[in-house]
């Protein structure tokens, strides 16, 4: 808008103390233009070595970390499968247990299994909404310029991608991977296992105090 003015000033050959002013102004303004995109390069810069030096590692680390929890799930859910197809082969493992504590137990599994399928739903999505979030931030970085003109243009995401930072292809296939997670499913067989449990429960013991002793992994009572 300066320059637009100084140009019609010029043209119009107005006096020289109003365009002396007004040249003066516009260079006040293309200096302070020249420091604020100093600034700004200075600031991507700095971002981009959080980004490459910080957040990278950071996330390769997390994702190791997610690795090993894994694994020692596997192996804990691996144990307790083969501890309770022992017990259940075992027909002499018999073990008997009041009632009430009967009632307590199985309830507070059925309330743990309830638990973990809403603990679980929520951490996907924390995860998931976790990544999105990054992966949104990432790419407001420095775009990529186009190297050919006579090609068909490829999406930016894709160029990051495929060339940019790892940090663009570690989100990229993070994200994909848990879009492919079997969520519904675990949840769901959570919730089955939630309520074949409360059929265990000794509901005339529950309704009624009975005091009589009963097998845990027994048939409901009538």
């Amino acid at each position: 808008m300066k320059c637009k003015i100084l140009r019609n000033l010029e043209s119009k050959a107005e006096k020289t103390s109003t365009i002396d002013k007004t040249r003066a102004a516009v260079k006040d303004l293309h200096s302070r233009i020249r420091v604020a995109i100093h600034r700004i390069d200075s600031i991507s810069k700095r971002i981009e070595e959080l980004r490459d030096r910080e957040l990278q590692p950071q996330l390769e680390e997390l994702i190791e970390g997610l690795n090993r929890m894994w694994e020692v799930m596997h192996e804990c859910h691996k144990l307790q499968f083969q501890i309770m197809s022992a017990s259940y082969n075992n027909s002499h493992a018999r073990i008997t247990m009041h009632s009430e504590l009967r009632r307590q137990i199985t309830s507070y599994l059925e309330n743990e299994l309830h638990f973990l399928s809403s603990s679980f739903t929520k951490w996907i999505e924390a995860q998931k909404s976790y990544l999105e979030a990054i992966n949104g931030w990432i790419h407001k970085c420095v775009p990529l310029q186009q190297k050919s003109f006579k090609r068909k243009r490829r999406p930016q995401s894709e160029l990051l991608i495929q060339y940019g930072p790892p940090i663009y292809a570690t989100c990229d296939v993070w994200l994909k991977k848990i879009a492919t997670l079997p969520v519904k499913d675990v949840v769901d067989s959570i919730k089955s296992l939630a309520s074949d449990t409360a059929r265990f429960l000794p509901y005339k013991d529950k309704n009624q105090g009975n005091g009589a002793d009963s097998n845990i992994g027994g048939e409901p009572d009538g």
